[in-house]
């Protein structure tokens, strides 16, 4: 319940600070920041109130409005935060770590992309302490990792790497971004040959397939612990037996009225005393249990939890990704990372 509370976390990552930050401005809907800035560390998250939290490298902290936007990298910034009212920020967190120095980029790898549920790597050139980076991920990431590329980008420096990645997508931010700005609305052909399209429609696919996943573990977990969430069905009350010799109007209190009234009430047909049963709560609150399907599999027969299983949906297929594949090798560092919103996946 708390994963699907909170946004989704994707990570934009690579050594090309000014094609990152422009596919970031691309994605939010508008370029809250420049990319002519030479490093980048910057959390986009939702808040009601346009702020950033900026921190310097000697530890000092400000906060800026959103009117002093364009004077938050003044002073060369080790970290922002910035929190602004844009819907698709209800959706997705975003951090951006882009710096033209791998060595320099890859130094706090172990605290920018492990907690990501979607990565987009970026950069024109492939070096060792990329490689090295992506050997530290764990296979949860990688399943979600994308390389996305401008069109300039050569990609044969990817080409030992890039097999790994779900698919290469190539995008060019500052088009796509002018034909959404067109006059008379958005160009749609122009953004899709820029890439912007296809790029929208990956992340959007992902924020679905993750909550999917989410909303299967929770299932399954209720599925797998039915029996210890059983809720005791209501006392049911005890019917009154009249004892032999006893009628019916021996247990009806007399009524104030008539003579006539009164025989008129006793010549009427009685009927049967109707108990009112509350029922307990299902077991499982759970719809595999309670499925349209599974009702019509066993009409006559007691629902179980095997029968439920086979009524499941089928999990969700990852699409195959462009690029030819091998199989994959484990990461060293990666060990059994599961978690609720991993499983079914």
């Amino acid at each position: 319940m708390r994963r699907l509370a909170q946004p989704l976390r994707l990570t934009v990552f690579g050594t090309d600070p000014r094609h990152a930050i422009s596919l970031i401005n691309l994605m939010i809907g508008q370029p809250v920041v420049s990319p002519s800035i030479p490093r980048a560390r910057i959390q986009f998250v939702h808040g009601d109130v346009a702020q950033a939290r900026v921190q310097y490298r000697d530890g000092s902290k400000k906060l800026f409005e959103g009117s002093e936007f364009r004077r938050i990298f003044e002073d060369n910034p080790s970290r922002v935060k910035i929190a602004i009212d844009l819907p698709v920020l209800k959706k997705l967190s975003i951090l951006i770590a882009a710096d033209a120095n791998a060595r320099a980029l890859c130094a706090d790898v172990d605290k920018t992309l492990p907690p990501a549920d979607i990565s987009l790597w970026t950069g024109g050139e492939l070096s060792e302490p990329m490689v090295e980076a992506w050997e530290g991920i764990p296979d949860r990431l990688r399943d979600h990792s994308y390389l996305v590329l401008a069109p300039s980008m050569e990609f044969a420096n990817w080409k030992a790497l890039a097999q790994e990645f779900v698919e290469v997508i190539r995008v060019d931010p500052l088009r796509a971004q002018e034909a959404k700005n067109a006059e008379g609305g958005v160009d749609k052909e122009a953004f899709k040959e820029s890439g912007g399209a296809h790029i929208v429609k990956t992340i959007k696919r992902e924020i679905d397939m993750l909550t999917q996943s989410a909303l299967d573990a929770g299932e399954l977990l209720l599925a797998r612990y039915a029996d210890q969430l059983e809720v005791p069905e209501a006392e049911v009350p005890a019917p009154v037996i009249a004892r032999q010799g006893d009628t019916h109007e021996a247990h009806t209190a007399p009524q104030p009225g008539s003579e006539e009234e009164a025989h008129r009430d006793r010549a009427a047909p009685r009927r049967e005393q109707v108990y009112s049963v509350p029922l307990g709560k299902l077991a499982s609150r759970s719809r595999l249990l309670n499925s349209p399907s599974a009702a019509k599999a066993a009409p006559q027969k007691q629902r179980t939890l095997s029968m439920a299983m086979k009524n499941m949906p089928k999990p969700v297929v990852r699409p195959v990704s462009k690029v030819s594949t091998k199989p994959r090798v484990r990461s060293r560092k990666s060990g059994p990372a599961a978690t609720p919103w991993s499983l079914g996946l």
